[in-house]
């Protein structure tokens, strides 16, 4: 049987989940890229106490004072990979009763592409079931 290669370029963005999710305890945002952090790296102790109570705040000023020195410690971490990301993400969102009061604020959870050696790709099997299907 002779072999082909075929080269596919996709039209819209691709995404084949792990099943992982991660927050913005685990990343930041620099500019225009996602960076991801080695979280064996970060020295949280100085805001242990902040992450613990992040949860606890009802206070849009002081969820973002808190949430900012954190994220400080955050970027201060080894890079495990980084991320182009063209639209804003926000890092979190604020949950509100039914009279519109913020009640507290939940991270973002970020769901993480199927990869390996943290280099993201599609399995042969999705792309041949993409090409049956269409």
């Amino acid at each position: 049987m002779k072999e082909k290669k075929i080269k596919i370029e996709t039209l819209t963005p691709v995404h084949v989940g792990s099943g992982n999710s991660y927050t913005f305890l685990e990343c930041y945002i620099d500019g225009k890229k996602l960076k991801r952090i080695k979280t064996s790296s970060l020295r949280l102790e100085e805001v242990e106490e902040d992450i613990i109570e992040l949860g606890e705040i009802k206070n849009k000023g002081e969820f973002d004072k808190r949430f900012e020195k954190i994220q400080k410690v955050i970027s201060e971490g080894k890079l495990r990979y980084d991320v182009r990301i063209d639209d804003e993400i926000k890092p979190y969102k604020e949950i509100r009763d039914r009279r519109k009061n913020i009640i507290g604020f939940r991270l973002t959870e970020i769901r993480e592409q199927i990869k390996t050696a943290d280099i993201p790709f599609i399995p042969a099997s999705s792309v041949k079931g993409a090409i049956r299907a269409s």
